[in-house]
C-alpha cells in the first residue's frame, strides 16, 4: 500500500472515530436531559392526558385528535395521604363517573392555556436540591396533603411521570416540586405556576359568540316570551340605526353599539355542571332572548333564563352549544334592554355646552444670555 492509501485511510478512519464519539456525546446529552426533567421522554405531541388535582379543584384535560377537550369534574375531591392519582381517586374516578348529578360531557378548552401547560411539561427540569428530609415536605408545600399533583399520561396510556408542585419561592420567581415516591425536593426556576393550576374554571373556553358587529344588519330583543324590540341597520342614505318595532322613537347609535360589542365578543362566567331541566333554568321560557341577523342572511340566537339560586349568575344557552353557561348579573342588565333605554335623548334646552378651549400659545422663548433687546 503507497503512502497515499494510507494517508486517506487514516483520514477516513479519524471521520468514523469522530462520528462515533459524537453520537455518544449526544445520545449522552439527551439521556441526561431526559433524566433531569420530571416527565422523561414527554414532548408536546406525546401527552396525550394531563391531570391536575390540589385539595379545592381538580382538573383532567385530554387530547381528541388535534383539538384538546376538558372533561367533567370526577366524583372524588379528597387525597388520600402517601397515594398518587390513582389510589387518591379510587375505582368510581379511575373509571371516570362523574359525580351524581353532573353532565357527563365534554367541554371546550382554552387552546392558549393547555399549549401553555404542555410546554411547561416538557421544558421544566429538577433545578436546584434543596431538600431530602420527609418531614421538611410540609414546609415546602409538596407533601401529600397539600400542593397541586400533576400526572402527565402519553398518548398509549402510559404514564410519563407525576408530580407535587408546592409553595413558590420567596421571591415568587421559582417554585418547589417533590416527584411522587421521592423524598427529593427541588426548587425549580420560572416553573409557570399559573400553568400548572388545578383550577377547572382556569381551563374553560367561555366563548358564548365571536362576530364583526359591522357585519350585523337586524337585532331583536324579546323578553318573557313577549317582542320587546327589533332594531335595524339603516341603509347608505339614512345612518346609524331605526327602530322597526316598539315604538317609533330615534335610536341612539352608541347605546345599540353596547349592546353589540357585548355580544361581539361573549363570553361566559362559567360552565354548568350540574345537570338541570329546561323548566328548572327558565330555559323553557327564557326571561331573555336574542336573536342577531347578519348581512349574509345567517343568524345566531342566544337565550337566558332564570338566576341560579344563591348567585348572581344567570343561566344561558345557544342552539348550537349542548351545555350550559352562566354569565354574571351585569352582563345581563347590559342585554336586557327596552326601546326607550336605546333611545336618542336630545340635550335639555338651555343646557349650557362647554366651550371648546383653544390651546395655550407657547408665547416667546428667552434663551439664557440670549434675550432680545428691549425695544
Amino acid at each position: 500500500m503507497n503512502a497515499r492509501k494510507i494517508l486517506i485511510s487514516a483520514v477516513l478512519l479519524a471521520l468514523a472515530i469522530g462520528v462515533i464519539v459524537l453520537v455518544n456525546v449526544l445520545s449522552n446529552s439527551r439521556t441526561q436531559t431526559e433524566l433531569l426533567g420530571f416527565f422523561p421522554g414527554a414532548s408536546v405531541n406525546t401527552i396525550g392526558t394531563v391531570m391536575l388535582r390540589d385539595a379545592s379543584d381538580q382538573t383532567k384535560l385530554q387530547r381528541r385528535g388535534d383539538v384538546w377537550v376538558l372533561l367533567p369534574k370526577m366524583a372524588s375531591t379528597s387525597v388520600t395521604s402517601g397515594t398518587g392519582f390513582s389510589g387518591a381517586l379510587g375505582t368510581e374516578v379511575a373509571q371516570e363517573k362523574p359525580a351524581a348529578g353532573t353532565n357527563a360531557m365534554e367541554y371546550p378548552v382554552d387552546s392558549g392555556a393547555v399549549n401553555q401547560l404542555l410546554e411547561t411539561l416538557v421544558k421544566i427540569r429538577k433545578s436546584t436540591l434543596v431538600s431530602e428530609n420527609p418531614a421538611k415536605q410540609i414546609t415546602f408545600g409538596v407533601d401529600s396533603l397539600h400542593g397541586t399533583r400533576i400526572e402527565a399520561i402519553d398518548i398509549a396510556g402510559r404514564s410519563l411521570g407525576e408530580v407535587i408542585l408546592g409553595k413558590s419561592s420567596p421571591d415568587y420567581g421559582s417554585n418547589y416540586f417533590r416527584p411522587e415516591n421521592s423524598n427529593q425536593v427541588f426548587l425549580v426556576p420560572e416553573s409557570n405556576r399559573w400553568s400548572l393550576t388545578a383550577d377547572h374554571k382556569h381551563w374553560e373556553d367561555k366563548n358564548i359568540l365571536k362576530f364583526d358587529q359591522v357585519q350585523v344588519k337586524q337585532l331583536t330583543i324579546a323578553k318573557n316570551g313577549s317582542l320587546t324590540v327589533v332594531i335595524a341597520r339603516a341603509d347608505s342614505i339614512t345612518k346609524g340605526w331605526q327602530l322597526i318595532k316598539g315604538g317609533k322613537m330615534p335610536l341612539d347609535s352608541n347605546k345599540v353599539n353596547s349592546v353589540l360589542n357585548t355580544l361581539s365578543n361573549f363570553q361566559a362566567a362559567e360552565f354548568e355542571d350540574s345537570a338541570y331541566t329546561d323548566s328548572a333554568t327558565g330555559l323553557a321560557d327564557p326571561q331573555l332572548a336574542l336573536t342577531i341577523n347578519f348581512k349574509s342572511g345567517s343568524s345566531r340566537t342566544v337565550a337566558i333564563g332564570n338566576k341560579k339560586a344563591g348567585q348572581s349568575n344567570y343561566w344561558l344557552k345557544i342552539p348550537e352549544k349542548q351545555y350550559l353557561f352562566l354569565i354574571n348579573d351585569w352582563q345581563y342588565k347590559q342585554l336586557d334592554k327596552k326601546a326607550e333605554d336605546l333611545a336618542y335623548v336630545p340635550p335639555k334646552p338651555g343646557t349650557p355646552v362647554k366651550p371648546t378651549l383653544k390651546p395655550k400659545s407657547p408665547g416667546r422663548v428667552n434663551l439664557p444670555g440670549k434675550n432680545p433687546a428691549k425695544k
